[in-house]
C-alpha cells in the first residue's frame, strides 16, 4: 500500500508543477523496479528566474528536495 501512495504522490506533484509552475515532468514508475522518479523536461524562463536562473537551479533543487 505504501508504494501505491508514493506513486500517487509523485503523480500529484508532477500535475501540480505543471498547473502551478508550467514545468513539464516525465513520471517514471518502476524504472528501476520499486522506484518512482520525476524527470524535468521543461522549465519556463520565469520559473527559472525564481531559482536565480539556470546556473543556480541545480543547487536550489538539491536544497528543496534534499
Amino acid at each position: 500500500m505504501a508504494r501505491r501512495r508514493s506513486v500517487e504522490a509523485s503523480a500529484a506533484l508532477s500535475m501540480l508543477l505543471l498547473s502551478d509552475r508550467g514545468m513539464l515532468m516525465v513520471h517514471f514508475v518502476g524504472l528501476p523496479p520499486g522506484t518512482v522518479d520525476l524527470l524535468i523536461k521543461f522549465v519556463p524562463p520565469e520559473t527559472l528566474e525564481c531559482f536565480l536562473g539556470f546556473v543556480e537551479f541545480p543547487g536550489a533543487q538539491r536544497r528543496i528536495f534534499g
